[in-house]
This record gives C-alpha cells, structure tokens and sequence, in this order.
C-alpha cells in the first residue's frame, strides 16, 4: 500500500512545463539567470570553428540544454517557429544550416556565477548557393524538479514551473554580402507599458538582396529655434532577415514629447558591417 500511495502522490504533484521563448531583440540578458555571449555567430569566409559562452548569473546551481530552432521574424520583429511542412526558401537553408553546424556539450550543470564554453563547429556541404544559412542556437533552462514526496497531501496540488529559453542566430554566409537596407519612416507613440512615460520612434526599414542587414538605429533631435543637435535614441542588434523585405522597429526616445523641428534616424552596420552607413534620413517633427 505504501508504494501505491507515493505513486498518487507522485502523480498529483504534477509539474506542469510551459516553454517561454525569450528571444534576441537586442538586449544581452536573457533573463535573472543567464547570459549568453556573443549574441549571434556569423560563419564566412574560411571560418570552421566558433565558442559561444554561457553564464550562469543566478545564486543556484542550474542546468541548460542546446538545441536548435528553426525560426523566422515576422514584419513586427518578433520570431515565430517555422512550420515542419514549410518548404519555403529560408526553411530549406535553415535545415541545411542544421545539418553543418555541430555543438558541444548538449546539456551543462553550471554553477553560481560560473560559465562553461560551448563550441560550435561547420562542416560544409558542397555546391551551396550564395547567401545566408540561418537557425537559431536555443539555451533551455530546464525546471528544478523536486523528488517525490512521501507526505500524504490533501486534494490536487499542481506545481507550475516555468521553462525559461534563451536564442541566438547562427549563420553561414556563402559569397560575398548582397544587402541594402533603407528608413522608410517614423512615426511616434506613447505607449501605456513605458513606466517613464518616454515617447517611442516606430521606425519602418526596407532591405533588399540575398543577406541580412545588421547594425544598430540611433535618433536625433533639432529643434526650430537653431538649437544644437541632440542624440535622443538608440537601439542596437537590429536585424532584417533575408525572409522579409520590410521590418517595423520600436525605438524607446529619451524625451516624454517632442517640439516642432526635425528628427534624423541612422541606421548603421555593425559587427561585420561595421564602418557600413546602411541609410540615414531627416524627417520634419510639426
């Protein structure tokens, strides 16, 4: 009888594992427990090899598991999984990308404030077409689940735990980059969510060709009057994937409104297009 006890017990103790994507949007950590660097790896040219470190920045001893996702960005910016019958163009490299990139350790035990290097290692396929091969690198933290208990407990009891993830892109360049990246627009909103009440830039981009653009947004602020000009906002890790032509940014601003005058917004490679001055653009503020 005992035995049949703890195995109810067990079963009503039932954990329940609700994945939480939290995704690379140009912040550097992922969450309270983890840290994640650099926060994307880029293979071309003659590259083979790449480490990518994992930092444990919580007060318990944790353990986090690699895998890959296939994911795509919508126009919004935000990621959205690729569908298992999804033939389309990035879905197929995607895959490939999968099938050449190897890393090692699959799962790792990190203690306190310790960090532990995984590495990644490509092995090309012959014959690949020029452009860019994309999936995304997943660090799952896996939930802390207790032992059994022997205790009888009194009626159903669910434990919720909470699977928090953290992704990186990894890509292949094949040839040399075929991009250009445009500001559209910008319009401007004060969202309800902003605690300081600071006002936000929404700033439309535009890209052509075959690779990614990648760099960081930045605003500035003339006013009418002949004042100088001052920086008023920055966004960095800003990508626009080869699966969209168009992408839609939100740029928190450092001001709660904005005078008559005009703003320019600078979009700028960096990492590998660094140096590179993708648009810039001056738009009047009434």
């Amino acid at each position: 009888m005992k035995k049949q006890h703890n195995y109810k017990t067990w079963l009503l103790a039932m954990v329940i594992s609700i994945p939480v994507i939290i995704l690379f949007l140009g912040i550097k950590t992922a969450n309270a427990d983890l840290l994640v660097t650099p926060l994307r790896v880029v293979f071309e040219g003659r590259d083979r090899s790449a480490v990518v470190t994992v930092i444990n920045t919580s007060n318990t001893t944790n353990t986090y598991r690699m895998g890959w996702k296939l994911l795509r960005m919508t126009p919004d910016g935000q990621y959205e999984e690729v569908p298992e019958d999804d033939n389309s163009e990035h879905a197929v490299r995607a895959r490939k990308l999968v099938e050449m990139v190897r890393f090692s350790p699959r799962q790792v035990v990190i203690e306190p404030g310790d960090k532990q290097r995984v590495r990644l290692s490509l092995r090309k396929l012959a014959e690949l077409e020029s452009g860019d091969y994309r999936a995304h690198l997943d660090f799952n933290k896996l939930p802390a689940v207790p032992e059994p208990s022997d205790e009888p407990i009194k009626g159903a009891k669910f434990n919720l735990y909470v699977q928090l993830s953290f992704t990186i892109p990894v890509i292949l360049r094949v040839g040399d980059p075929e991009v250009n990246a445009m500001v559209d627009g910008v319009t401007f909103t004060l969202p309800k969510d902003d605690v300081k009440n600071r006002l936000s830039a929404n700033i439309s981009l535009s890209r052509t060709g075959k690779n990614a653009a990648y760099g960081k947004l930045q605003a500035y602020w003339t006013p009418n009057n002949g004042g100088k000009e001052q920086k008023i906002g920055l966004l960095n890790n800003v990508s626009v994937y080869p699966e969209l032509s168009k992408r839609t940014m939100r740029m928190p601003l450092d001001v709660d409104h904005l005078e008559a005058g005009s703003i320019r917004i600078t979009y700028e490679g960096d990492g590998e297009y660094r140096g590179t001055i993708w648009d810039e653009k001056t738009f009047p503020i009434k």
